[in-house]
C-alpha cells in the first residue's frame, strides 16, 4: 500500500473534500481525519479506551492544524473507517481516565 504524505493545511483539505481519510499516528494510538458533509471530523483512537471525535469546520481545522505541526500526516488510497470492539482493556483504561 502507497502512501502520500501531506505538510500542508491545503493539501489535508484537499484530501477531504475528495472522500479520503488523512491518518495520522499518536505516541499511545492513532488518528484520522475526514469530511463528512460540511462538517470536518477528526478521531483519536489511544491504543486503549474509547476514541474521542472533534467535529468542525473548515476554519476550526485550519488553526488545530498549527497545533498538530509536529505529526505526520499521511493517505492511504482505498483506506476506510472500520469499527473495533470494546474490550475488557478499553472498559478499564475508560475507567482509570474518568477517575
Amino acid at each position: 500500500m502507497d502512501s502520500i504524505k501531506i505538510t500542508t493545511i491545503d493539501e489535508v483539505l484537499y484530501h477531504v473534500a475528495s472522500k479520503e481519510l488523512v491518518v495520522f499516528s499518536l505516541e499511545d494510538g492513532y488518528g484520522y481525519i475526514e469530511q463528512k458533509g460540511n462538517k470536518i471530523i477528526i478521531n483519536i483512537q489511544p491504543k486503549y479506551g474509547s476514541s474521542t471525535t472533534s467535529s468542525g469546520n473548515r476554519g476550526l481545522l485550519r488553526k488545530t492544524f498549527k497545533n498538530l505541526n509536529a505529526l505526520e500526516f499521511y493517505v492511504i488510497p482505498s483506506l476506510t473507517v472500520g469499527t473495533r470492539k470494546l474490550t475488557v482493556l478499553d472498559r478499564i483504561a475508560d475507567f482509570l481516565k474518568s477517575n
